[in-house]
């Protein structure tokens, strides 16, 4: 059980800490592991309100490596292709049977959750097959075994909420230091 970090509040207390501690800052998609020593839920919610606070905090790879065998199954997911042009990376779109849910299952048994492979994460190369979606897809069906490089899809919905933001940001940023943003 974990609270994940969402985002830093700018008036906030993690960002305070963040600019106080800069080579130990929370970022979003943090896992808050416990809260003065609580590790449930609601524990760690109860605990998050007092006046003192300890957080463990766990961070996962932004991007990680997976090893499948297909032993005459399937690889056991489904990818979707990008919708502009050729990209450099596939979505893992939807799991099925074979390799990948063995491999998760595999990991999930060890407590290694960080290894885990979910729907909407990316592939960026198999088998060193990299920078265009066709040449992933096309190691994908020709390989016994492959080696995926995948990247959280949290990177990417982190990147889309600060493109959310940006025009108020630089709006603020601009009023402060009295220029006007760019439109």
């Amino acid at each position: 059980q974990v609270l994940i970090v969402r985002r830093i509040h700018p008036q906030g207390l993690l960002h305070k800490w963040n600019l106080r501690h800069p080579e130990a800052q929370v970022r979003p998609q943090d896992r808050i592991i416990s809260v003065n020593g609580e590790e449930t839920l609601e524990a760690m919610q109860r605990e998050i309100r007092t006046s003192r606070i300890l957080m463990k905090i766990m961070r996962y790879p932004e991007v990680f490596a997976v090893t499948l065998r297909r032993e005459g199954r399937r690889l056991g997911f489904r990818i979707e292709y990008p919708q502009e042009g050729d990209q450099p990376e596939v979505r893992v779109s939807q799991l099925t049977e074979g390799a990948l849910p063995a491999h998760n299952s595999d990991q999930v048994k060890e407590g290694m959750w960080h290894c885990v492979v979910l729907p909407d994460m990316r592939i960026q190369a198999a088998n060193g097959a990299s920078g265009s979606a066709w040449l992933i897809a096309e190691e994908l069906k020709s390989s016994e075994i492959v080696t995926l490089i995948i990247r959280r899809a949290e990177q990417q919905q982190s990147l889309q909420n600060k493109s959310k933001t940006s025009p108020a940001l630089m709006a603020e940023s601009a009023s402060s230091s009295g220029s006007q943003p760019p439109t």
